[in-house]
């Protein structure tokens, strides 16, 4: 299957991009995404959560250190988390640079592949934007709601996340058949700052259709992966960030039960 190869070639077709992990039901690359996702085919859907680019209405509000803006001084020496990269961009940029990714994955994508995209209130109407015009049929957006998040008074409380949901063309017909909101509390214990609990994505995950692997071009700390690869799914991650290759790598590394009583597809070159 050409979407789960074990390389993949970088710029201009000529150096091949080598995994940085791989088994035999997911693949890691280290590298920038625009640069690996036109080089996949078959994809079966993207399930991601890219770098918001939120949390902050100035320019030196956004650009920032991703730990200052989103997590407690004491959450992070506690933790141990680490910033990550790509999350700098004014509004213009990210419509821009999300609608490149976009179209990137849609022509690696089959015919009716469903793509989810994890987002916020502040960029939910650029991302909408952004899926159509990288040319995905935008089919409706859902919530991720976290109960016993702290309310403010008189303020709407922010306990929720979104997730933006598309179709390369006619959506298909198969077994997965996901509400739309979802409750479940955020990760007590991270390995990374914007990691989203196992079942969030495993929910995310269900629109997409069997048969090819789920990619995730920002795959952080690899939760997408390790869902895929428990449901005995094919998965593809890539990230900029070698420590969050490494992580995810380390999570990989567990065998699940459909490995352990062989029943794992195999990755084809």
């Amino acid at each position: 299957m050409a979407a789960c190869s074990a390389e993949a070639r970088g710029d201009g077709g000529g150096e091949r991009v080598k995994p940085y992990y791989s088994d035999s039901s997911v693949v890691i690359y280290h590298g920038e995404s625009l640069e690996v996702i036109p080089q996949l085919s078959g994809i079966a859907g993207v399930v991601t959560d890219p770098p918001y680019s939120s949390g902050g209405a100035f320019r030196g509000d956004r650009t920032m250190a991703t730990l200052t803006k989103y997590v407690s001084s004491d959450a992070a020496d506690q933790l141990r988390l680490s910033n990550f990269s790509g999350d700098n961009r004014d509004q213009r940029s990210f419509l821009a640079w999300s609608a490149l990714w976009l179209t990137a994955a849609l022509h690696a994508s089959t015919p009716g592949a469903a793509v989810m995209v994890f987002i916020d209130w502040r960029q939910l109407p650029t991302m909408t934007d952004a899926i159509q015009a990288g040319g995905w049929v935008w089919r409706g957006i859902g919530t991720w709601w976290k109960p016993g998040i702290r309310m403010q008074r008189g303020r709407l409380s922010g306990s929720a996340e979104y997730v933006v949901y598309g179709t390369a063309g006619p959506t298909l017909d198969h077994d997965g058949a996901p509400q739309n909101v979802i409750a479940c509390a955020p990760e007590d214990e991270k390995l990374h700052i914007a990691q989203k609990p196992e079942p969030v994505v495993a929910w995310a995950s269900a629109v997409v259709p069997p048969g090819g692997p789920i990619l995730d071009p920002f795959m952080g700390s690899g939760t997408t992966l390790r869902v895929a690869k428990d449901a005995g799914r094919q998965a593809i991650g890539i990230d900029i960030d070698e420590e969050s290759c490494e992580i995810a790598a380390r999570r990989m590394a567990q065998r699940t039960l459909f490995e352990a009583e062989g029943f794992a597809p195999a990755v084809t070159p």
